[in-house]
């Protein structure tokens, strides 16, 4: 064979492994897209072996004959190359995309101002998890957190006094909890604490921690004042073993009532206090 046979064979080579390199991107797009989009990355994987195949076939004809196009070998290249270049820009621009997503939906789920999660989100995991909770007959605990007397903390340091007080009590509230609890701000200064797989005495001492940790804690004002606070924490309790389950959302709703009433029960009582849904002691 010439000199020219072999470059063209040269040529048709490359682009063989580029178009295989492209298909086999396109396969991984398959698999990573959503159901919308998945057809189309499947058929375009499809589309590209074929060509592949089709660059194949000019090798075995030069090998066996000793004919050969050096045009046609040459501009397939190119054409590879620039498959190749369109594929990997779209998966980056998707994978961008997702990113963004992803990041996104963190940011919409998230109270802007202390990064606690907010009242639709922690209103949607609370019912998730009495989802599981009904599957695996375990028990989950709501906590109704209020900042007691906060109107005074505003009117004497000032509204940022009492968005620092907020972002300091869902920091350190934050820090007393498992990763597998999750803290929501549902008012100015109410939150909601859930915590799977726990049943009433560990609420108990998980909310007597968190009052007694929050009165110790002293937050800074602006002009560096020690701003002390007190919390008061209702208790409700959702155990499937005793409770029907039949509307999640009325569940969620008649949950999430009960740890309202029972921390209205522990600013009566006097605030700084721990109160449980469905009893008249207070604790202390």
């Amino acid at each position: 064979m010439s000199t020219y046979a072999y470059l063209a064979i040269g040529f048709y080579g490359i682009a063989f492994f580029v178009q295989m390199w492209t298909a086999i991107l396109c396969g991984q797009l398959f698999k990573q897209s959503k159901i919308l989009y998945r057809w189309a990355w499947l058929l375009l994987s499809l589309g590209l072996s074929v060509m592949t195949l089709r660059r194949a076939s000019p090798i075995l004809y030069i090998i066996e004959t000793g004919n050969y196009n050096l045009t046609d070998a040459v501009l397939s290249l190119p054409i590879s190359l620039l498959l190749f270049a369109g594929i990997v820009g779209l998966k980056r621009q998707l994978t961008k995309d997702g990113a963004d997503i992803d990041l996104l939906s963190i940011v919409n789920a998230h109270d802007p101002l202390t990064n606690a999660l907010n009242k639709i989100e922690i209103h949607r995991r609370i019912g998730q998890e009495f989802d599981r909770a009904n599957r695996n007959a375990h028990c989950v605990a709501l906590l109704e957190m209020d900042i007691d007397h906060f109107k005074l903390i505003n009117d004497r340091y000032g509204h940022q006094a009492g968005d620092d007080v907020l972002i300091g009590l869902v920091r350190s509230t934050n820090a007393l909890l498992r990763s597998m609890d999750s803290l929501g701000r549902i008012g100015g200064e109410e939150f909601l604490i859930l915590l799977p797989e726990t049943n009433l005495n560990q609420a108990k001492g998980v909310a007597e921690r968190l009052r007694i940790s929050v009165s110790n804690t002293p937050y800074l004002s602006l002009d560096n004042q020690p701003i002390k606070i007190t919390i008061s924490i209702g208790i409700a309790i959702f155990d499937p073993t005793l409770q029907s389950y039949k509307d999640k959302n009325s569940l969620v709703r008649q949950s999430i009532h009960e740890a309202d009433m029972a921390m209205y029960q522990a600013k009566e009582a006097g605030r700084n206090q721990v109160a449980i849904w469905g009893e008249s002691k207070t604790e202390r």
